[in-house]
């Protein structure tokens, strides 16, 4: 059965019957939702693959739709997992959540990009420059298992950047209806992205290049929103940014590709649950996507405090050992990949996040107005991306942390405080 499906995807036959053949061969495009059961009150979910010119049967293009775009994924391809699609190890998102979009009218899917992705956390770099470029470091080598199920030397992938089968995909799946222009002109809005980790990244560039793209306007429907989901980015100046339009060779690009987007009438929505980037990377500077997004601050639970340094638990340290030092890490993991869950059920909550007004430390007045969120109507997120406070600083949400060291991961009655961004990462 290997065989016969490598040979069918060698062949090209797989694009016209959409085999899936990971991870055997390359695979990259979307898969898409659907509910096929119920097993003791619990939907089961089923993804199916979707291809240039051939979708699955779960994708309806007359229905609002929602995407996602993982991150790193190191070792996935060797255990034969990939986000959300079969993540037997680690279930990120609920079967609930999948089936709460669905069941509201919409196309739930993922991009897959596993193979690309698949790259341990010390060369962060090599994944990172496949995104936008093709010649760094290991170009745009793949990871694949031979026909005797072993993980086999890196592959050549063709010469094209994550982000451009990204645009490809999305292209295919949402074409430009006749005569219109900009975001006029469909019966339905664009499909909502959301970016997680690396992920982030991968949708910032590939929105800028179907926005500047000349011939992109007649070609695809832009997007409704995208939402980045506690961002990750390597700090140091990249050769594979050399040459960009805003003239930028660090992650500053991403703030300013973020401005771009945002003047298209795309919304941008960012959140912050872990401080990965500064204690992995040692640095926060997010400031320039700060600025061109509505923002907001998440506490799962607590992780430190400024006076630590952040990366540091006082209580955990304090019996210095390996257990507690796994605990650290993993304490910052599921902070950094609860984002995912937290963001998706906040939009079939009955009680999604809201505005509260803060009379002190320990008391927060619960408005009607609602907070940042998926929840939060794209209108609504545009105007708090450009939202400035009494001191003419940005304003940006933080989640009220009373109950900071027991909060549990679920949107439902969280309450957020608006606050000048100048302390969004303290």
């Amino acid at each position: 059965m290997i065989l016969a499906l490598l040979v069918l995807a060698a062949a090209g036959v797989s694009s016209q019957r959409c085999v899936d053949v990971y991870p055997y061969a390359l695979d990259i495009g979307f898969y898409w939702a659907s509910v096929t059961s119920m097993v003791d009150g619990t939907p089961e979910i089923t993804w199916t693959k979707s291809c240039l010119g051939n979708h699955a049967h779960s994708f309806d293009p007359t229905r609002p739709s929602i995407f996602g775009v993982h991150g790193l994924q190191s070792g996935s391809v060797a255990q034969n997992v990939r986000f959300l699609v079969n993540d037997t190890n680690d279930n990120i998102l609920a079967a609930g959540v999948a089936a709460g979009w669905l069941a509201l009218g919409y196309n739930f899917g993922v991009f897959e990009w596993t193979q690309f992705a698949d790259e341990p956390l010390s060369n962060f770099m090599r994944a990172e420059g496949k995104l936008n470029a093709t010649d760094f470091l290991s170009g745009t080598e793949y990871l694949y298992v031979d026909p005797h199920k072993n993980l086999a030397p890196p592959a050549d992938g063709p010469r094209k950047s994550v982000a451009q089968y990204l645009y490809e995909h999305y292209v295919d799946h949402f074409p430009a209806a006749e005569g219109s222009e900009g975001s006029e002109g469909y019966e339905v809005a664009g499909p909502r992205i959301y970016g997680h980790s690396l992920g982030t990244q991968l949708i910032v560039f590939f929105t800028e290049l179907l926005i500047t793209d000349t011939g992109a306007p007649n070609k695809a429907q832009p997007p409704d929103r995208i939402a980045l989901l506690d961002p990750v980015f390597s700090v140091e100046a990249k050769p594979y940014f050399v040459g960009n339009p805003c003239g930028r060779d660090t992650s500053d690009v991403l703030g300013c590709y973020m401005a771009q987007i945002l003047a298209r009438g795309i919304a941008v929505e960012l959140y912050r649950s872990s401080f990965i980037n500064r204690c992995i990377f040692s640095s926060e500077n997010n400031a320039p996507m700060v600025a061109n997004s509505a923002a907001a601050a998440l506490k799962f639970n607590e992780w430190g405090t400024q006076k630590e340094g952040y990366c540091w638990n006082s209580e955990l340290l304090s019996h210095f050992n390996r257990g507690n030092i796994n605990k650290l890490s993993n304490q910052l993991y599921n902070q950094h990949k609860s984002v995912i869950g937290w963001y998706l059920a906040s939009f079939i909550t009955p009680n999604p996040p809201r505005i509260c007004i803060k009379k002190d430390d320990n008391r927060c007045d619960a408005t009607r107005s609602l907070a940042l969120s998926a929840a939060m109507p794209t209108a609504d997120v545009l105007e708090w991306a450009h939202t400035t406070i009494k001191s003419g600083m940005k304003a940006c949400f933080y989640q009220f942390d009373e109950y900071a060291s027991t909060r549990s991961v679920s949107p439902s009655d969280d309450l957020f405080f608006v606050d000048d961004c100048f302390r969004f990462n303290m």
